[in-house]
């Protein structure tokens, strides 16, 4: 399916681009600047999930939407880039469980 395609590569690219940011805001701040290390590490494992997620529906394991429901979750949090794709993420979600109906 083309959505399976579409929503792993938006998550590949959100949770890349995302993680690459916080990653350099990280090396290029001073040491008494960076506050609250326990939310980077928060937002780095939020943006690995992505890309493991991303991952897993490109290759269409079984556990992939397992995995990417609460990623999808997650993404919609993350104003403005994540939003659009975790709404299409439940979009296609519930158009695929109206088809089996």
């Amino acid at each position: 399916m083309a959505h399976d395609k579409i929503i792993g590569g938006a998550f590949i690219a959100i949770g890349a681009f995302v993680g690459a940011v916080f990653l350099l805001s990280l090396f290029n701040s001073e040491p008494e600047e960076i506050f609250f290390p326990l939310a980077f590490q928060v937002v780095l494992a939020i943006c690995a999930l992505q890309v493991a997620s991303g991952i897993a529906l490109l290759r269409k394991v079984a556990w992939a939407r397992h995995v990417a429901t609460p990623t999808a979750v997650l993404s919609v949090l993350q104003f403005p880039l994540g939003t659009p794709v975790g709404l299409y993420y439940f979009w296609y979600l519930w158009k695929l469980e109206t088809k089996k109906t």
